[in-house]
């Protein structure tokens, strides 16, 4: 059992290889963080709970094998599992899935991913660990205080503490569009206005975790493609949402739907506030 203020990290577990490798995933960062490890699998069907719990166990084994000092706790849950993994979520640092899948528009993963209360990680079918940098992706639209202090303890969590802070940036927007609420200086174009912006916003981040050796970037394209190269050599690509009940509702176009079926690295979907206090996607 966890204590009531134990940080933990959550899997979700469904016996197939990449909820493995996301369990896998899920122990070396429970080591990092000093976190719980709580393996979760939902079956609806009590006759087969007991089926359910052997294979969590068998997740949790390997788990213990390949770092024996995790203090690991397993759960079988009844119900549907979104609800489930995002009550889950409520309490947790970290709700790690295997991905999206095949068909990301009506996955349980991008349907908890697009709700839960904590950040989600998607492995994407991996299970290892690289020294390289996290990376995050930022924009106008959102207040970026929770995306920048979640990226900054994920890099200084690191051997190798490593953040670099990436915006999108491309013609159409000139610096005006719903998501670019810019105010440039006198002439300022806005690219430079967009440079001005990252340094301001991740500054007193930085000053905060100085161990943390922090890049800067605007780059020219749009996101998914932006974001996608800069995640090739990553340890952790970190994007923001909205909370609009699933990913799937701006289709295959979404963000986070394609940096998700696009990059090879763990994908971490952070909840975010726009600055009037509401969700924004």
């Amino acid at each position: 059992m966890l204590s009531p203020d134990q940080q933990h990290i959550v899997v979700g577990v469904d016996g197939s290889t990449t909820a493995l490798q996301a369990a896998l995933w899920a122990s070396e960062e429970c080591v990092r963080t000093d976190s719980a490890l709580c393996l979760v699998i939902v079956e609806r069907d009590e006759a087969l709970q007991y089926y359910a719990a052997r294979t969590v166990e068998e997740v949790a084994a390997r788990c213990r094998t390949l770092r024996p000092e995790l203090c690991v706790v397993n759960r079988v849950s009844s119900g549907h599992p979104v609800e489930c993994l995002i009550r889950e979520s409520r309490d947790a640092r970290e709700l790690v899935l295997g991905g999206l899948g095949e068909n990301p528009l009506g996955s349980v993963s991008a349907a908890v991913a697009g709700r839960a209360r904590c950040p989600v990680v998607l492995t994407n079918g991996t299970s290892g660990s690289w020294n390289g940098p996290v990376v995050v992706g930022v924009d106008e639209a959102a207040d970026s205080a929770p995306l920048l202090q979640y990226a900054f303890e994920a890099a200084s969590a690191r051997d190798e503490p490593r953040l670099e802070i990436v915006r999108s940036w491309h013609e159409s927007d000139n610096g005006h569009s719903s998501r670019t609420p810019l105010s440039p200086r006198y002439g300022e174009n806005p690219l430079r206005a967009l440079e001005r912006s990252l340094a301001e916003r991740s500054d007193g981040w930085a000053e905060k975790y100085p161990e943390v050796r922090v890049s800067r970037s605007v780059r020219i394209g749009q996101p998914v493609p932006v974001l996608t190269r800069a995640s090739e050599n990553a340890a952790l690509l970190i994007v923001g949402r909205g909370d609009d009940g699933n990913l799937a509702r701006n289709g295959p176009g979404s963000t986070i739907i394609g940096v998700s079926r696009h990059a090879n690295r763990p994908v971490a979907v952070m909840p975010l506030r726009s600055p009037s206090g509401t969700y924004t996607d």
